[in-house]
């Protein structure tokens, strides 16, 4: 799945969850979080540490790979290799 903003990918961690029939405390207690603290992430990811975000994946047996974003010229590239000579524009 394509995911580009922070709500995406907390809406794909809950429908995951809800998929295999877990409840948050489960999913918090695989990893030793709060309950509420998977609550706040499926409501208000931005807010959310990234240690936490790797303990929800942990417990949805799910991992994060991140690759180049294929060429807006060239779509049909899937493993956006095309992408990673272009240069980056912005500043951040």
């Amino acid at each position: 799945m394509k995911v580009t903003t922070s709500k995406q990918l907390s809406n794909y961690l809950k429908d995951t969850r809800l998929s295999m029939k877990l409840s948050q405390s489960k999913v918090a207690n695989k990893v030793g979080i709060r309950q509420d603290t998977v609550s706040s992430f499926e409501q208000n990811p931005d807010s959310t540490k990234l240690e936490t975000l790797f303990k929800l994946l942990s417990s949805l047996n799910l991992e994060l790979e991140v690759k180049p974003r294929a060429s807006q010229n060239d779509s049909s590239d899937p493993s956006g290799t095309l992408s990673s000579n272009i240069d980056w524009k912005e500043d951040w």
